[in-house]
């Protein structure tokens, strides 16, 4: 299996791969880009680690240039200068920011999305009668959570100019 593939980005910058995976041991992922601003050019090459599923068939994964840590993603935030995983950057995922009316907010459309959407149908179909109702219970204590928790937080507010 061998990929190359060209992108290319607003004014003028570039990036490329190309993934080799014929050999399995020395299978990997190299990748060439530009920055615009510089015009500092990148070439790296990494090593895929192939890993064999209970399932069955083969996965591979790109070793972090940074931490030598198995990765399925590689990430090149603002200000960095090579594609790395996201512990070699000290990145998070957004909902370990987020504060507690936000989680509930998220809990309460990811909910609500299951059931089909902000409208609260009738009964998606295929789906049982208990589990719509569980569905709808937690989506709506969710409701409830995100309700409180920003009247608490805003009631200062509301007490000044009311």
């Amino acid at each position: 299996m061998d990929f190359r593939e060209y992108l290319f980005a607003p004014f003028g910058s570039s990036i490329g791969y190309e993934a080799d995976a014929r050999d399995p041991g020395g299978a990997f992922l190299r990748l060439h880009y530009t920055f615009t601003e510089s015009g500092e050019r990148h070439d790296t090459r990494m090593p895929l680690v192939r890993t064999s599923p209970h399932y069955g068939g083969v996965r591979f994964w790109v070793l972090c240039p940074v931490t030598r840590r198995r990765v399925a993603k590689l990430y090149l935030p603002p200000g960095g200068d090579i594609f790395a995983s996201r512990q070699a950057y000290g990145l998070s995922y957004g909902s370990q920011s987020e504060g507690p009316v936000d989680r509930a907010v998220r809990r309460k459309w990811k909910l609500a999305n299951k059931i089909g959407g902000e409208d609260w149908p009738e009964r998606p179909k295929g789906m049982h009668w208990a589990t719509l109702d569980r569905l709808c219970e937690a989506a709506w204590a969710q409701e409830e959570r995100s309700d409180a928790l920003f009247f608490r937080r805003m009631a200062p507010y509301l007490a000044k100019y009311a």
